[in-house]
């Protein structure tokens, strides 16, 4: 699931702060990202995770021509997401 995207012309890095609510296994996760990009790949590092139970599933990152995107795989699918972004510019 693609959880957020940014132009790479514009920012090199973004900084998340996630948090993840699944009600039907009574589980919330937060979580701190730190992505980043050079030119073709983008590399994506969590760190900061608490969760209540279990993790709820695992970020990664990949990037195109024009884009780099934060993707999140749930563990379960009625997982919601939320979070806020800071861009760090080119």
């Amino acid at each position: 699931m693609n959880c957020s995207y940014f132009d790479k012309t514009v920012y090199r890095t973004a900084e998340y702060v996630i948090s993840l609510k699944n009600n039907a296994a009574n589980a919330h996760q937060t979580s701190k990202l730190l992505l980043i990009h050079d030119g073709g790949d983008a590399y994506v590092s969590e760190y900061g995770v608490i969760s209540t139970n279990t993790s709820l599933g695992s970020f990664s990152a990949n990037a195109n021509s024009t884009h780099c995107r934060l993707l999140f795989t749930p563990t379960a699918s009625n997982t919601q997401i939320k979070g806020i972004r800071t861009n760090v510019v080119v």
